[in-house]
């Protein structure tokens, strides 16, 4: 005697607006968190270098970080001592 596999097809309801509105919330919360976060982690980072051992002003620091980002000659330094460079 043979056995008919009997598969089941789960038929989701419709989702109800608020649901899919809610779901849309907690996606756009996620990415604004990571975009705070990410904003804090970098002036962190540039407040840590101007405070480290020898202090230096945050504008200093933020324009150097911006010289060795960017291609040369976009950010003016040469008023900026190169112990700080």
């Amino acid at each position: 005697m043979e056995f008919m596999a009997a598969e089941s097809k789960a038929i989701e309801a419709p989702r109800s607006h608020i649901e899919r509105v809610s779901r849309g919330l907690f996606t756009h919360r996620v990415g604004g968190y990571f975009v705070v976060v990410t904003i804090v982690l970098l002036v962190a980072f540039i407040a840590g270098i101007a405070i480290g051992s020898a202090p230096v002003a945050a504008a200093t620091v933020a324009r150097v970080l911006a010289f060795h980002l960017f291609p040369e000659g976009i950010i003016d330094v040469s008023d900026i001592p190169e112990p700080h460079q």
